[in-house]
């Protein structure tokens, strides 16, 4: 059982990592975001298919931001309080 409750946290520090990668991932569609926003922003013509393509580009990176955000989200919750709710488990099992 010691060696699944190591395993248990080599996966929670994985699990760290990745939502840290993807923290930098949304990171880099906001940055994107902003551009898009800015050039849209700068049309003389917001109503023009240019404009309505770049609406439609802000639009779907605010659906994808919101999705990394709760991606992020839910992989803490799993990497936190899930593997430690494993883990105590485990380790009232080794103590009987």
């Amino acid at each position: 059982m010691e060696e699944v409750i190591a395993d248990m946290d080599q996966w929670r520090e994985e699990a760290s990592d990745l939502v840290s990668r993807i923290e930098d991932i949304k990171s880099d569609i906001e940055a994107i975001y902003e551009d898009e926003k800015d050039a849209y922003d700068r049309l003389l013509f917001p109503e023009s298919e240019q404009g309505e393509r770049s609406q439609s580009a802000i639009d779907s990176m605010e659906l994808a931001i919101d999705s990394v955000d709760q991606m992020a989200d839910e992989l803490e919750g799993l990497a936190g309080n899930s593997v430690d709710d494993i883990v105590d488990n485990l380790r009232e099992a080794i103590a009987c």
